[in-house]
């Protein structure tokens, strides 16, 4: 007779989420900057709620920011079009080394991108990075002195444009498009 084990009896390592620490900091945010594709695009923040433990010697910080493009939609865009970005990130120490979203430790952290692919919103996809295709990093500089931290988000996304072929609306057609995106988020406490 065989058994196997449960999946809770097996050794492998787990990656805990630590609670919220008692003495959080809350941030205010102050200002925001994104390219796509070498373009400074605007864009209006919808949500921009952080917090940080300044206790510890390396500070942890969590929080969500949620943006959408300042544009009119332009549908028939020659490239893929940034219409929105969603960031979440819980637990993850303060530091400069940039680290892969959505991946290994920090699984539960995460950029997702609202994209304007073509002709119309039909068409338009939300895309959740991940460590293969659409990849995402995160970086951080904390200035104790001026009390103010910087979020460096840097992401490639791949994705279908769609568009109409040879200018005939009843025959569309699709390729492959590239969409490189920095986004830069300051927040004082």
């Amino acid at each position: 007779m065989f058994a196997c084990q449960a999946p809770t009896d097996i050794d492998t390592p787990r990656k805990k989420t630590l609670p919220k620490p008692i003495d959080s900091l809350p941030l205010t945010f102050s200002s925001l900057s994104i390219e796509t594709n070498g373009e400074t695009m605007r864009f209006i923040p919808l949500k921009a709620m952080f917090e940080i433990d300044t206790n510890s010697k390396n500070p942890l910080i969590w929080g969500n920011l949620e943006v959408s493009s300042d544009y009119v939609i332009n549908f028939g865009q020659p490239r893929l079009f940034l219409s929105g970005l969603k960031l979440k990130i819980l637990n993850m120490p303060i530091s400069a080394k940039p680290v892969l979203l959505n991946a290994g430790d920090y699984i539960d952290s995460y950029a997702s991108f609202l994209v304007n692919r073509g002709i119309s919103a039909v068409w338009d996809q939300e895309i959740v990075c991940d460590s293969l295709k659409n990849r995402s990093e995160v970086s951080f500089n904390h200035d104790a002195q001026s009390k103010e931290i910087w979020i460096f988000l840097d992401a490639k996304i791949v994705a279908n444009r769609v568009f109409i072929k040879d200018g005939n609306p009843a025959t569309i057609d699709s390729s492959q498009d590239e969409l490189f995106v920095k986004a830069r988020v300051r927040f004082i406490y």
